[in-house]
């Protein structure tokens, strides 16, 4: 017999203990299924356990008394600094008892758990896992570890807090509680629980007699005997977030996938809580409490479902319900559900079912209004016709909506949520829906969902008639909501003059009309404040996101509203040069984004995305690249991987690789994004940004003629779509005066930088990150036409204020200090040349990537160093440990390559490499 057969055949049989007789047999049949043999093995357990003369039960009993003057002896001896004062509990691993400290250091009680009799090595390496999960909780409602140690006998131990308290069951019996007092209890007990499982943890044995309750009626989660590591499946090769249940668990509170001996996994505690508020609901009740309602006995089903699909998909979940069943709300788990039955419908057409769900949502909510306010407002016999009317206009678009994800109409293919909403859209004609206000909130939902799909065009024009049928109609709701929403939209399009005109409509309107709801002045002023972080006007944008916010946090606004706004100021902080406050503010939208919608959400995703660039601002790439790999994954799987929004991600994936020093990998994805972008409605409208960004690709490449034709490209792309006094275009300048210093040509670069730096000096802070650079290449031009000591040391205070606004292992800091250090070698300071040069080197080496191709080009540069210094020998070592890595990293056009060819020829002036590759 396999293990796994053991282990099952056990379980069930344990399990079958437990029932009366007269229930065993309908029992087994349930629990076995189909298996014959299986039922066959354990109805011979059964009988072979009522046998009297047993030999194995007269063993058993044996054991139980030896046991029982074991514990009594175990009474006073000590471990370690702990005496035992008597037995607590004993189970199926081992026994636990009461000690105190056998010195005089201080007093304390705490509970020892021992391993019974001699420890085989399964029963180590349990306890060995109990005490690492121990160790890595912490939290109010689970009793911590104290100590650990190993006995003179070789016995492992674990010292725990003791909870002076009783068990769930007892203290329930005792205390008779009403139900509403047992379901806080419930919560508190489901926050352990799902701590655990945020730290990878599963119990498997949640049962009345695991949970402690202390005289201040504070529930304590014991016995992690039986837990697992979800991280050990990446050491034991199962799949997934799952673990073998093994043997040890309580029938009657394991789910049948336990019981079966399969993996179990989250859901298994699921499964174990269901079971416990079951219990809680219906044992031991004070008087008058009655039957359990039937939204807590909808609740305890889904929970215990079978099926796992059937079940709460996390104990967040589950203790959500709760919440909402204790704040008076509908609970999840009482509405009707056709998830089995509709499922594979909804894989067929994920999306198409998606998009129809949210506007089924909407569309219900519209009939209730009608339905409620006519009640309420008894209104005359015509008006309620009105309405009737405009309910079956509703239904009837929704019914064209599901047709449209149909089979029918699908014919076999795959319906995109795009092709549904393009025809519910089509649908919401005067014709279909002939009552304005009516068709206005459905235009309104329609472009909201357009703009949740990034389909930036048509959420406006649909946006745009909403709000005016809105104004027409005396909707001043409707009209708010919808201009705030264009406002965004347009805002993302780079459509700022249509974008701000709609947004102050929506600011003004909601501030002149006190009747209606703070929020939605508050969600006006956030959406203009993302216009003003747009527009770069930060002040402003930070004082609307401000109010915004605190509107949003005294009117009781939901989490997942709130973390919009702190999303948004992080914007601010981030465009103004702040990446540390930035990164702080990501940070906390990501954690209450979580808690409310989930990870697996596009805004989410954009908030992993602001703290992806914050963090590679900062030199974090590890947080960098994992968060904008998480983010890139959430928008591939809800958008697809063509999605023609998925130019960002590429953008930024590529920003990411070239400041990890892969060139020509960021250039394959920075095309790969213009393409993308090409795919937007109207077509590519972004190639100003793609030609700068793939410029400065080709610059660190040393392919400097390239990357001069490609900034000029974007510069005057930039001129046409912002006006030449924007400071877009003053980013290019700035671009294409630094490539032109880098080819020696001040005479070209200076005119040039002093355009951006006047600009960015009259519109930035000081301590703007983009104002420093300008004030650096300006020190190097200056530098490169008269070396001075002033200048160098005004220069390195200037590096020295960019790294504080950044970070010391910033990217562009590096690249900054490696050009310090070639104007030292210039100024023929090749000591303190060196100590630059070796230090951006090992910063590049250390904290980005130890391939990193700018730290092949800072080798040419101490190979320089050397061969100025008579050290021709090691020149020529160091240039031939790196002739292979040159050759493959940098095209033979490269001016790093030019530069590897003339110090091997021993000619070290700058002179060299620049005239090679140039006839100016």
């Amino acid at each position: 017999m396999s293990e796994e057969r053991w282990a099952q055949l056990q379980a069930l049989f344990e399990g079958a203990l437990e029932r009366p007789e007269s229930e065993r047999n309908a029992w087994l049949d349930a629990a076995c299924g189909d298996d014959g043999a299986l039922r066959d093995e354990l109805r011979g357990l059964l009988e072979a356990d009522a046998s009297e003369d047993d030999p194995l039960r007269q063993a058993v009993d044996r054991t139980v008394r030896e046991l029982d003057e074991t514990s009594q002896r175990a009474s006073g001896q000590a471990i370690g600094p702990w005496r035992i004062l008597r037995e607590l509990g004993s189970g199926g691993m081992g026994s636990v008892y009461l000690a105190e400290r056998g010195d005089a250091e201080y007093q304390r009680q705490v509970a020892v758990k021992l391993i019974r009799g001699f420890p085989d090595a399964q029963s180590l390496e349990r306890l060995r896992q109990e005490r690492q999960i121990l160790a890595d909780l912490e939290h109010p409602n689970i009793a911590a570890m104290l100590d650990g140690g190993t006995t003179e006998g070789g016995q492992p131990y674990l010292v725990m807090q003791f909870v002076d308290g009783q068990p769930l069951d007892r203290w329930c019996a005792s205390e008779r509680l009403p139900r509403r007092q047992r379901l806080a209890l419930m919560q508190r007990i489901c926050s352990a629980v799902e701590y655990a499982h945020q730290k990878l943890i599963i119990h498997r044995d949640l049962k009345p007699g695991n949970v402690m309750v202390t005289p201040a009626g504070e529930p304590m989660l014991l016995d992690f005997g039986i837990a697992k590591l979800a991280s050990d499946e990446a050491q034991t090769g199962e799949a997934g977030a799952m673990t073998r249940s093994g043997r040890y668990f309580t029938p009657g509170f394991s789910p049948p996938e336990q019981l079966r001996g399969e993996s179990v996994s989250t859901l298994a505690d699921v499964y174990g809580l269901g079971k416990l508020l079951e219990w809680l609901m219906t044992r031991d009740l004070a008087p008058g409490e009655g039957d359990c309602p039937r939204e807590l006995m909808a609740i305890i089903a889904r929970a215990t479902a079978n099926e796992l699909r059937e079940r709460y998909p996390s104990v967040a979940t589950l203790r959500q319900d709760i919440e909402r069943y204790l704040e008076g709300r509908p609970v999840e788990a009482a509405a009707p559900r056709w998830g089995y039955r509709l499922g594979k419908f909804i894989k067929r057409h994920a999306w198409a079912t998606a998009a129809v769900a949210l506007a089924l949502i909407v569309a219900v909510g519209l009939v209730s209004r009608i339905l409620v306010e006519s009640e309420r407002a008894h209104r005359a016999e015509a008006e309620a016709r009105l309405e009737a009317a405009n309910a079956n206009q509703v239904l009837d678009f929704l019914v064209d909506m599901i047709d449209a994800a149909g089979p029918a109409r699908a014919r076999g293919e795959e319906v995109r949520v795009l092709d549904v909403i393009d025809l519910a859209s089509e649908r919401a004609s005067p014709q279909s829906v002939d009552d304005p206000a009516l068709r206005a909130r459905l235009l309104f939902a329609l472009g909201r969902l357009y703009r949740t799909m990034e389909a930036q065009v048509p959420a406006m024009e649909l946006l745009a008639e909403s709000a005016r049928l809105a104004r027409e109609t005396g909707d001043l709701a409707t009209e708010v909501e919808a201009l705030s929403m264009l406002g965004v939209s347009a805002t993302l399009d780079d459509e700022l003059g249509r974008a701000e005109a709609a947004l102050l409509r929506a600011v003004e309107l909601a501030r002149s009309n006190p009747q209606l709801a703070p929020l939605l002045q508050a969600t006006a002023l956030n959406n203009y404040g993302v216009f003003l972080n747009e527009a770069g006007r930060l002040d402003e944008a930070r004082e609307a996101l401000e109010r915004a916010l605190e509107i949003r946090r005294s009117n009781g606004a939901p989490a997942r509203t709130i973390a919009t706004s702190l999303h948004n100021l992080a914007e601010t902080e981030d465009i103004a040069g702040r990446p540390s406050e930035a990164r702080a503010l990501f940070e906390q939208a990501l954690e209450m984004k979580e808690q409310s919608i989930g990870r697996l959400h596009l805004s989410y995703a954009r908030s992993l995305n602001g703290l992806s660039m914050t963090a590679g601002q900062l030199g974090d790439l590890e947080t960098a690249q994992r968060a904008m790999q998480e983010h890139l994954e959430i928008r591939q799987t809800l958008l697809g991987e063509d999605h023609h929004s998925l130019w960002r991600d590429y953008n930024e994936l590529a920003w990411q690789q070239h400041d990890l020093g892969y060139l020509q990998e960021a250039i394959d994805l920075y095309q790969r994004a213009r393409e993308h972008d090409a795919r937007s409605p109207g077509g590519a409208a972004r190639d100003w940004l793609f030609t700068n960004n793939m410029a400065a690709a080709y610059r660190d490449l040393g392919m400097y003629e390239r990357a001069e034709a490609l900034y000029r490209e974007s510069l005057a792309l930039r001129i046409e779509r912002f006006g030449a006094d924007d400071l877009t275009p003053h980013r290019a300048r700035h671009n294409l005066a630094q490539v032109l210093y880098l080819q020696g040509r001040l005479d070209e670069a200076r005119p040039l930088m002093e355009e951006a730096w006047t600009a960015r000096r009259a519109a930035l802070d000081a301590s703007h990150p983009d104002l420093l650079r300008s004030e650096i290449l300006a020190q190097l031009i200056e530098l490169a036409e008269a070396s001075s000591a002033e200048g160098m040391e005004s220069l390195r205070g200037l590096i020295g204020a960019l790294a504080d606004a950044l970070s010391d292992d910033n990217f562009g800091v590096l690249l900054a200090r490696a050009e310090l250090g070639r104007a030292l070698i210039q100024a023929g300071d090749l000591g303190a040349a060196r100590n630059e040069i070796e230090d951006a080197q090992r910063r590049l080496v250390e904290t980005l990537n130890p391939e990193h191709a700018m730290a092949l080009v800072l080798e040419l540069d101490l190979a320089r160093i050397e061969g100025l210094t008579g050290q021709a020998g090691l020149a020529r070592e160091r240039l031939g440990a790196q002739e292979s890595a040159i050759h493959q990293r940098f095209p033979p056009e490269s001016m790093h390559r030019r530069q590897w060819d003339c110090l091997v020829s021993q000619q070290f002036d700058v002179a060299c490499w620049r005239a090679s590759g140039s006839a100016r």
